[in-house]
């Protein structure tokens, strides 16, 4: 157990990298397959009773419980951290339906290790927090659990620059939509900067959600803050993430995708990177993105052309001429003649096309092209 949190330390800064993670997780249980014991002592009845009258509840000694949105929350640490659990009634065929418990479970809950993210290597220390608010299942149980929806995120270090021309390319190339919940939403807050697609709570198929933000910013939000700061966590400034949702039943099905826990463990990074890239087909012409890829390339040629002339001290006049030669279509040759004149004169904004070609390659990264 200390060897595992110490090999999580050691690692911790090598894993806020441009790998998908599990970052939350909604997970369901047959009431009939857990115990008295499974659960805190009189949960079950404080639930029920909760749930059909929502009278003020009367907290077990032996762990926190906070009544909120119609859900209980159990803690560990006063609320920072949490676990929802609640008992609902849900279909398992056309028929029929069945009582389940259900778990909602963050990341949070890995505490110093939250970076890290929801993995094989750190699924023991949900276990151990589960088990500390005593709900005693074990790690089959855990992982054999059917999830009902899931939360998954990349991690990318993008220069705060980069990062603004990033978004206003994602808004070029992005595909609107008239209808409410389809399309996009730009948020340019105090707390945070980004762009998301459709919305989380009505996700489908067919409008699935992602959301790009700025990671540091939401750390200091007033919904995130105190977990930060409690558990000393630092995100680095130039940190952001990329979020995507797999909602429902149909949504695994679409990726044949089995609906336990443990099955979305074994995913591998290439299986998220196609989930991912399929998920934002939906909403990016990417078509865009490569032409804009295109240009890019043309103009950086033309540029180590002139610039490769200008060193040999050839004239611009030839070397433009030299370049245009092979092309047939005076229309062609004069809008690559008007490119060339102004890559000419702004050569001192060579750092400014690399910069370009960065944001073609975090587009890549991030599944966006």
């Amino acid at each position: 157990h200390r060897d595992l949190h110490l090999s999580i330390r050691r690692q911790r800064q090598m894993c806020i990298r441009d790998s998908i993670k599990i970052d939350s997780f909604k997970l369901r249980i047959l009431k009939t397959d857990l115990s008295e014991t499974d659960l805190p002592s009189n949960l079950n009845r404080e639930i029920e009773s909760w749930f059909k009258d929502t009278a003020e509840m009367v907290n077990p000694n032996e762990v926190q419980i906070k009544t909120i949105a119609n859900t209980l929350k159990l803690t560990n640490d006063d609320g920072i951290t949490s676990v929802a659990i609640g008992i609902e009634q849900q279909r398992v065929s056309k028929q029929h339906s069945s009582e389940f418990v259900t778990l909602k479970i963050t990341s949070k809950l890995l505490k110093q290790n939250y970076y890290y993210g929801i993995k094989h290597e750190t699924i023991k220390l949900i276990l151990e927090y589960l088990q500390s608010v005593r709900i005693n299942i074990d790690m089959p149980k855990l992982l054999s659990s059917e999830i009902t929806d899931i939360d998954f995120c990349k991690d990318v270090f993008i220069p705060a620059p980069e990062y603004k021309e990033l978004l206003e390319r994602i808004h070029n190339v992005a595909i609107p939509s008239k209808l409410h919940s389809k399309g996009y939403n730009i948020f340019n807050q105090k707390d945070n900067k980004g762009i998301e697609f459709s919305s989380r709570k009505k996700a489908t198929p067919t409008n699935p959600f992602f959301k790009i933000y700025n990671k540091y910013l939401d750390s200091y939000s007033s919904a995130h803050s105190d977990f930060f700061t409690h558990y000393g966590i630092e995100t680095p400034e130039n940190l952001h993430r990329i979020e995507f949702t797999l909602k429902n039943k149909k949504h695994f099905e679409k990726y044949g995708l089995n609906n336990t826990l443990e099955s979305f463990l074994n995913l591998t990074q290439p299986e998220l990177n196609s989930i991912l890239e399929s998920i934002t087909d939906y909403h990016i012409n990417k078509k865009g993105v490569e032409m804009s890829d295109k240009q890019d390339i043309i103009e950086l040629l033309m540029e180590y052309s002139i610039k490769v002339g200008l060193q040999s001290n050839m004239d611009y006049e030839n070397i433009k001429n030299t370049i245009l030669a092979p092309l047939k279509s005076r229309v062609t040759k004069y809008r690559n003649s008007k490119k060339m004149d102004d890559i000419y004169y702004q050569l001192s904004t060579m750092p400014e096309i690399k910069k370009q070609t960065r944001i073609n390659d975090l587009m890549k990264k991030l599944c966006l092209a």
